[in-house]
């Protein structure tokens, strides 16, 4: 009679609990939840409350002979189990349990009651998770010319198309760490011809403006962009999209299709001075896919934007030239100063000479031009009837400069 009295009182504080809890969890929401505590507590009871009764109840093994006590045999069984089913996830984990497959609860750090044979837990980290799309640098393949396959475990780098003019107006209000709000709106037919012919002309070298490769170019080039997102709901996780790798797959199909669309519309240079809001534009398509995913998606940016080699060497050689120019230029212009400098030097003294010799400038000059032809020693000088003339004057000037200098003399 008393062992009675206890197994009620226990089943009936046992159910009690289970009402309350199951109460609860209805309040929470989280049918699924419910479902999963009050099935497993029902169940530990129901072999508990059993082991209780069968107590002292004794059965003999019929093949040792072996007398054993059935309830013992119970609650001892039902105790290892118990062991058996504990788990234990790490500080920087998260887990989900599943029921044949099926993702039922979360579970946070600790111990973790799964029931063995029924359920399995899943376990991922709770930090943040980033992602280099396609593939982290180690594993993306650049294919040679003549490489046609692909490596086991490689992928092929994310080219996407820019345009060679901008055909979009883009304005942006940046905020405390990145673009608050942009607007990226559409130019006109006119203004879109107008760019196209600025374009053309400067090819042809029929303006005075120096062409920019990165803003008259259609340009294919590497974009390298980075995910970042925390899970937040592992069991809904599970449910929707099942694991990193499809979330990478899906994710990476929306960045591809959106970069290629948008980045058709502007020059990479363009694109490069805009990277904030490009940045912000996939974040937020980013989420509006992940809605449902159990995930918050932190953020999507674009990493960089990795020229060909022969294009950053035609672009340099290209800027080399233009600042060999400028050069060339202010050189060209230094040696015109100094020269003009030195001309008009060389005429204010021949006039102060003519002055105090109190003769004509070209007198001054012929005597000069005698004096630099009889510099030169052994110089040799040919003379045919206009040079007779040449040296008639010089010597007139050397005759007048002599007069001179006898008038001025004391």
């Amino acid at each position: 009679m008393k062992s009675i009295v206890i197994l009620t009182t226990v089943l009936a504080v046992t159910i009690a609990s289970m009402l309350l809890l199951f109460r609860y969890l209805i309040k929470k929401g989280n049918s699924s939840k419910t479902f999963f505590w009050a099935t497993s507590l029902g169940a530990i009871t129901i072999l508990a409350g059993a082991g209780y009764i069968m107590t002292g109840k004794t059965v003999i093994d019929p093949f040792v002979g072996t007398e054993w006590d059935l309830g013992a045999v119970v609650l001892i069984i039902l105790f290892l189990y118990i062991l058996a089913s504990l788990r234990i996830i790490g500080p920087r984990e998260l887990g989900a349990i599943l029921l044949f497959g099926r993702p039922v609860i979360n579970v946070g750090s600790g111990l973790v009651f799964v029931p063995l044979g029924f359920c399995s837990l899943s376990i991922e980290t709770k930090l943040v998770i980033q992602m280099e799309l396609p593939a982290d640098p180690e594993n993306i393949f650049r294919a040679k010319e003549g490489d046609s396959t692909i490596p086991e475990g490689k992928f092929p780098p994310i080219r996407i198309t820019f345009g060679e003019i901008d055909e979009v107006k883009i304005k942006a209000v940046p905020g405390q760490d990145s673009v608050e709000t942009f607007e990226i709106s559409p130019k006109t037919d006119e203004q879109i011809r107008q760019e196209r012919n600025n374009n053309n002309k400067q090819r042809k070298g029929e303006t005075e403006e120096e062409e920019d490769p990165l803003a008259s170019e259609r340009l294919t080039e590497e974009v390298v962009p980075v995910i970042r997102f925390l899970i937040i709901d592992y069991a809904q996780f599970l449910g929707s999209i099942g694991s990193r790798e499809e979330a990478k797959r899906q994710v990476q199909d929306t960045v591809v299709g959106t970069l290629t669309l948008e980045f058709a519309k502007v020059t990479i240079g363009t694109a490069l001075r805009n990277l904030s809001v490009y940045n912000k534009r996939l974040t937020d398509e980013i989420r509006g896919i992940t809605r449902g995913w159990g995930i918050e998606f932190r953020s999507a940016t674009i990493k960089s934007v990795n020229l060909s080699r022969g294009l950053n060497q035609n672009i340099q050689s290209v800027v080399e030239a233009r600042f060999k120019r400028r050069a060339d230029a202010i050189q060209g212009a230094g040696e015109g100063a100094k020269n003009e400098a030195q001309l008009a030097g060389r005429g204010r003294g021949l006039k102060q000479m003519a002055k105090d010799l109190a003769i004509s400038t070209s007198e001054v000059l012929g005597a000069e031009t005698a004096r630099e032809i009889s510099n030169g020693p052994g110089t040799t000088i040919i003379v045919g009837p206009e040079g007779m003339q040449n040296l008639a004057a010089i010597g007139a000037a050397f005759g007048a400069g002599a007069a001179g200098a006898k008038k001025t003399s004391p």
